[in-house]
C-alpha cells in the first residue's frame, strides 16, 4: 500500500526537476457543467499540469522512477513503451539526468 510518506519522499526527490504548477479554483464549474449537488455548487480546483516541463503530470512519475534507480542502473539508460505523455516524461527525465533513452512506440 502506498503511504503518505511515499508521496512526501517522491515530492522531495523530484522537486529540483519539476515546475511548481498552479492550482486554480474553478468557481464557475456549476455554471458550465450544469451540475448542482443538493442545491450547492461543489468546490472544484484545477491543477494545471499541462504547464509541467513535459506538458503533463507524467513527468513527475517518470522522474521519480528514474531517480529511484541505483546510479549504475540509471547510467545504462531509460526505456519505455509509450508514444504519449509518459514517453515525453521519460525523455525529459533522461535529458535532465544526462542518460540515454529509448522509447518504443
Amino acid at each position: 500500500m502506498i503511504e503518505l510518506q511515499d508521496f512526501r519522499s517522491a515530492r522531495k526527490a523530484i522537486s529540483d526537476h519539476m515546475r511548481l504548477t498552479p492550482v486554480f479554483a474553478a468557481s464557475n464549474f456549476g455554471d458550465i457543467s450544469g451540475f448542482v449537488a443538493r442545491d450547492r455548487i461543489p468546490e472544484m480546483f484545477l491543477k494545471l499540469e499541462n504547464m509541467q516541463v513535459s506538458g503533463s503530470f507524467k513527468a513527475r512519475g517518470a522522474m521519480n522512477a528514474a531517480l529511484a534507480l541505483e546510479p549504475e542502473q540509471r547510467s545504462a539508460g531509460l526505456c519505455t513503451a509509450s508514444g504519449g505523455n509518459h514517453g515525453m516524461g521519460v525523455i525529459n527525465a533522461a535529458r535532465t539526468l544526462g542518460v540515454p533513452v529509448k522509447i518504443f512506440l
